[in-house]
């Protein structure tokens, strides 16, 4: 009888319990069809078992017992090593009927390839394999914008501006900054990048992000335009951009885990505090940022300070001497008849030939 063995003992339990119980009643409980409830019951009562002397039975002698083993013949038939065959399929050209012809030259009596075939599916779909990124040490620096804001109020009784917070992550140690800025556009997202450097003071081989418009322009399947401001200020660090795929968070998770602990081991703490200035919010968010690199791990030796300290620091590429000045890109700019183009009301000259 094909009912697994946790729901033959709570249905044989449930009988003995209320003999006069309706099937439809232990059907409601154990969520099976009532037939299949009664075909149970009435070999219950065929056996003549009592309750005292089956419930303290193994799942093995159970099943001798009351005669519910299964007896198929592709039951009873040798089974493969299904991590044997899941590792095999992995390899090029192969072909899960050939690993059964394989398979059965060792074993004639295995079941035969239908069974084969369903029996590897069904152990497939129990698996949830995942890839474990291993990061070398300054490698990459993952980055994003938090989802919480924080409130900063005016001083003079105006309307509240709201802090946007940047999160910085190192691949291999976790070291992290935490930065706040007015806002999310090209100006504070380079700024970001550039505090972010001079507090690991150096910069890594890769920058991750997000797809946002401060770091890219477009993307499409056959073309990634990046913005020229971040473009210009990474490349005067000497590294470069590596924005994640749409709709991948696990090419960024260091930076989306990032977050996360930001805002529980940071944000959170500021939750009741007023802040009437970027300077001062900044100010609190280094002295917790600090306590957070300094935290111990759970499951590694040491703290994100001391394995940047001792492993990744040395790695990362040194700092410029000169910090990245902001440029402002326009484009479809019209040169006016005078060879003259205007900028924030200033007027500069260009080539004559180039007017109109």
């Amino acid at each position: 009888m094909r009912i697994p063995i946790h729901l033959q003992r709570e249905i044989a339990r449930l009988h003995y319990y209320d003999p006069n119980s309706s099937d439809r009643a232990i059907a409601g409980t154990v969520g099976m069809s009532p037939s299949t409830i009664g075909s149970f019951r009435r070999m219950l009562r065929k056996q003549g078992h009592e309750w005292s002397a089956i419930e303290p039975l193994d799942d093995d002698q159970w099943r001798d017992t009351l005669g519910t083993r299964d007896r198929s013949i592709a039951q009873r038939k040798p089974l493969p090593d299904w991590q044997w065959v899941h590792t095999e399929m992995q390899r090029p050209d192969a072909t899960m009927e050939q690993l059964w012809r394989e398979w059965r030259e060792t074993c004639p009596e295995g079941v035969a390839y239908t069974q084969f075939a369903v029996g590897y599916r069904a152990w497939r779909k129990n698996l949830h394999v995942v890839m474990r990124r291993v990061h070398r040490p300054g490698d990459k620096l993952f980055v994003d914008f938090a989802g919480r804001t924080v409130e900063i109020r005016d001083p003079a009784g105006g309307p509240s501006r709201f802090a946007q917070i940047f999160i910085a992550v190192l691949g291999y140690s976790n070291y992290t900054f935490v930065h706040a800025v007015p806002t999310q556009t090209t100006g504070d997202w380079v700024q970001c990048h550039v505090e972010c450097f001079e507090f690991l003071e150096g910069a890594p081989c890769w920058v991750v992000s997000d797809n946002l418009k401060a770091a890219v322009w477009r993307r499409s399947r056959d073309e990634l335009v990046i913005n020229p401001t971040y473009r210009d200020c990474l490349h005067h660090y000497d590294t470069a951009p590596a924005p994640a795929r749409p709709r991948r968070p696990k090419d960024k998770s260091k930076a989306e885990v990032g977050v996360q602990i930001a805002q529980r081991w940071i944000l959170f703490k500021l939750r009741d505090r007023v802040f009437f200035s970027i300077d001062e919010l900044n100010k609190e968010l280094r002295r917790l940022n600090h306590e957070l690199n300094d935290h111990p791990f759970k499951k590694l030796p040491g703290c994100r300070r001391s394995r940047f300290e001792g492993d990744e620091r040395a790695t990362l590429k040194p700092l410029v001497q000169k910090r990245f000045e902001l440029c402002d890109w326009r484009y479809q700019v019209r040169v006016g008849n005078d060879h003259h183009v205007e900028h924030l009301r200033c007027f500069y000259s260009v080539p004559s030939q180039l007017a109109g």
